[in-house]
């Protein structure tokens, strides 16, 4: 069989372990499924190998491994070329950087020409971000003496000229212990560590600089060495036009931190497609090269072709049931009954609706957190909200045909529908809008989450709601339509002490959206 039909296979197949999950033990289903999706990333003779090493990779929970330190080659379908070995950091590090993107640089971070990989690890991440940028030069700096072999291995084999520095970055130069972990992505700065490694001083690493290497993009990864990192003289850091950083609570004073980078220029702008990854942009860090600036996006989807469309429609209504009342059979919805109609809402009815969002939903819905649903539809997302929480819901819609339908579905759901308060009104600052403060502070309530999507409305109707941003700080998902709306709500979060992430729209059966940027901001 020819690969696209493998690489075809594969999302259907991830989407029936979908449909097999329920919250526990089967979770971890389904993260060997997002895992499992890396291999249409990587060429066909090579799918066995990395199979086999995923699967081992879960295994590796409960007991140890011989040869775990083993390394094996394998080649992605742009021609790079990966070391790895059979080592929990390792394969995790090809779901983060390849899979995730947790590193994609903001629209922001384009003609940047020189970056700086702190913690390079095995290298992955220096590949990936050269390649992005189209950056001609590389320095790589990683303490672990094992991790360093495998590191040059990947730069050689994939013709990049790097400077390789074999040391930690710290504020000083001289040398000091790490503690290695089974993980080879978790050693960190330790008295107690079991390796004496050189240490160098920023200064030291812009000192390697080219005089005229151009704009500069910084990565840090260093497992908490960043409360080092970030003492003493800080001058280097204006040597940097973007900086990609994942920090540690706990390990280090984030608050400090980050306002040691903000007072040097760098401003906050979310990055990659998810995962703990922050980011700050010098302001005027942008020019020719690295991401697309129009869609956000390094890979754009390929069409099918304009026969695709009516195709689909035609094959469901040759197949599918006819609208009506439905419960649904699984996902974060499971149980609650909806009229759907399954030309528009079938990935609803399976429970593939946005799930994209439903880890940050589980972790925000606990019982008695009270919610605005702002751009209600049909009134899905506001059942969801009320099952999961038991406590009240405000659903804003202003579209009358919507308000009709999601009457209709919290009317077949009484358990919840008394939950749920139905506003009619356009959210807003303007003449004839609803402001979100108005409501909730004469005669509504206040918010502990608030769930917005209103198809470009959404910097108005953050406006609407200073008070109760700045006095309640709950918990938001702002779906955003465009990349100029995410960076204002980006901002407007920020102004009142959030640290908004991107969430992208999953890889596999992606949900079809009118517009080319359609992400979530999760604050």
């Amino acid at each position: 069989m020819a690969l696209p039909a493998w690489n075809q296979l594969l999302g259907p197949l991830s989407a029936k372990i979908f449909l097999m999950m329920r919250r526990g033990p089967l979770n971890r289903v389904t993260g060997v499924a997002h895992e499992l999706s890396v291999l249409r990333q990587f060429r066909l003779a090579y799918w066995p190998r990395l199979l086999a090493d995923i699967l081992l990779f879960r295994a590796m929970h409960f007991v140890r491994l011989p040869r775990e330190d083993t390394a094996r080659t394998v080649q992605m379908r742009d021609g790079t070329w990966l070391t790895y070995r059979l080592n929990r950091g390792d394969i995790q590090a090809i779901r983060e950087v390849w899979l995730d993107e947790v590193y994609l640089p903001p629209p922001e971070a384009t003609g940047l020409h020189q970056v700086v990989d702190l913690g390079a690890n095995i290298g992955f991440t220096s590949l990936y971000l050269s390649r992005q940028l189209n950056a001609p030069h590389l320095i790589a700096v990683e303490p672990d003496p094992a991790n360093v072999s495998i590191l040059r291995r990947n730069l050689e084999q994939n013709d990049m000229r790097a400077i390789v520095i074999d040391a930690a970055a710290g504020d000083f130069d001289g040398w000091a212990s790490v503690r290695r972990e089974r993980a080879s992505n978790l050693g960190q700065l330790d008295a107690g560590g079991d390796v004496s490694v050189r240490v160098v001083s920023m200064a030291s690493v812009n000192d390697r600089l080219p005089d005229q290497a151009g704009r500069t993009l910084l990565k840090i990864d260093i497992e908490g060495g960043e409360e080092q990192l970030f003492t003493g003289d800080l001058s280097w850091l204006q040597r940097f036009d973007c900086l990609l950083a994942e920090l540690h609570p706990g390990r280090a004073n984030l608050d400090r931190i980050t306002g040691v980078i903000e007072a040097s220029g760098l401003r906050f702008r979310p990055a990659g497609r998810g995962g703990t990854t922050s980011c700050w942009v010098r302001a005027g860090a942008s020019g020719a090269g690295g991401v697309d600036p129009t869609t956000g996006r390094n890979d754009p989807t390929p069409a099918l072709g304009p026969w695709a469309p009516s195709m689909k429609q035609a094959i469901k209504r040759a197949v599918l049931p006819a609208p009506g009342p439905r419960r649904l059979p699984t996902g974060i919805g499971h149980g609650l009954r909806m009229r759907v109609d399954f030309q528009r809402q079938t990935r609803t009815y399976l429970g593939l609706y946005e799930i994209e969002l439903n880890r940050h939903l589980r972790r925000i819905l606990r019982p008695g957190v009270t919610a605005f649903d702002i751009g209600v539809q049909h009134g899905y997302d506001s059942l969801v909200i009320a099952k999961h929480t038991g406590a009240r819901v405000a659903a804003f819609e202003c579209d009358p045909t919507c308000i009709t339908g999601m009457r209709e579905n919290f009317a077949l759901n009484p358990s919840v529908a008394d939950l749920i308060e139905p506003v009619p009104a356009m959210v807003g600052t303007g003449e004839g809008y609803l402001g979100l403060d108005d409501w909730a502070y004469n005669g509504g309530f206040v918010p502990d989450f608030i769930k917005l999507d209103i198809d470009g409305g959404e910097v108005d109707a953050l406006r609407s709601a200073e008070r109760i941003l700045s006095e309640r700080h709950p918990p938001l998902i702002v779906e955003v339509h465009s990349l100029q709306l995410e960076r204002e709500c980006g901002e407007i979060l920020i102004g009142h002490g959030y640290c908004p992430t991107i969430v992208s729209q999953r890889a596999v059966l992606p949900d079809w959206r009118p517009s080319q940027h359609n992400r979530w901001l999760v604050a």
